[in-house]
């Protein structure tokens, strides 16, 4: 008899699921059952992922999207629906915003990762919402080391 898993029927989309933070989270709802839509800019490093999940007996699609794009955000809910038809928890983890001195950075720098970070995961949680009401589903936004807070005795910014 088939010992039952924690997320058995559960769809979850994962952004930034290629490597690092995101990997590890599709990996381990894999492992606890879900079946994963897997969503970044790069296929080839997603195909390994789905890889993965796919020998250890989950189940998982990939959807190569740059999040930044408008429209991205929707054919990855689009593709979840296609073929899964339904979803229950999205993972905005996507964000490989550019690093470095705060004051050093462009606005260029910091609308990039603010297009990619905040508005993708925006416009993937609205594209998903009404799946996720209906399933009485869940988000989850992962923020990531670079959301902490500048240390009080970097002496650039006690200088400012």
């Amino acid at each position: 008899m088939a010992t039952s898993k924690p997320l058995d029927g559960k769809i979850a989309i994962v952004t930034g699921a290629s490597r690092g933070i995101g990997r590890a989270i599709a990996l381990r709802l894999a492992t606890d059952g879900a079946t994963l839509i897997l969503t970044s800019r790069t296929e080839t490093d997603l195909a390994k992922v789905a890889t993965e999940i796919k020998a250890g007996g989950g189940n998982a699609i990939c959807v190569a999207k740059d999040l930044r794009e408008t429209g991205a955000p929707t054919a990855v809910v689009k593709s979840a629906l296609e073929a899964f038809g339904a979803i229950d928890i999205v993972v905005n983890n996507a964000g490989a915003t550019k690093r470095g001195d705060f004051f050093e950075l462009t606005d260029a720098d910091w609308a990039d990762g603010f297009a990619l970070k905040f508005m993708g995961a925006v416009r993937l949680t609205r594209a998903a919402w009404p799946h996720l009401k209906a399933r009485r589903g869940s988000v989850v936004n992962i923020i990531g080391a670079g959301g902490g807070a500048l240390p009080a005795r970097n002496s650039r910014l006690a200088a400012r």
